[in-house]
């Protein structure tokens, strides 16, 4: 799966025509903040938080997008044993 990540998005409300799924992370240092992470259908995930635009990880990631990411590939595996 290709990864490439941009920050810096606008929100568009609930759902986005360009968003596959979309999650909303909070801050692991200041609970009241919330970041949105979208998986885009061009296969893109971006993530709004400050980290994905000083790029601190060479990969253009950052841990909003791994945990979200986990989470949705979990679940598309487990739904996918549910339809076999």
């Amino acid at each position: 799966m290709r990864v490439t990540v941009s920050s810096g998005f606008v929100p568009s409300g609930p759902a986005s025509i360009s968003a596959l799924y979309e999650e909303r992370v909070t801050s692991s240092r200041y609970p009241d903040i919330c970041y949105r992470v979208r998986l885009l259908v061009d296969g893109t995930w971006e993530c709004a938080c400050p980290a994905v635009g000083y790029g601190s990880r060479l990969d253009g990631g950052c841990k909003h997008i791994d945990q979200v990411r986990e989470t949705y590939e979990f679940a598309r595996s487990f739904a996918g044993l549910l339809c076999m």
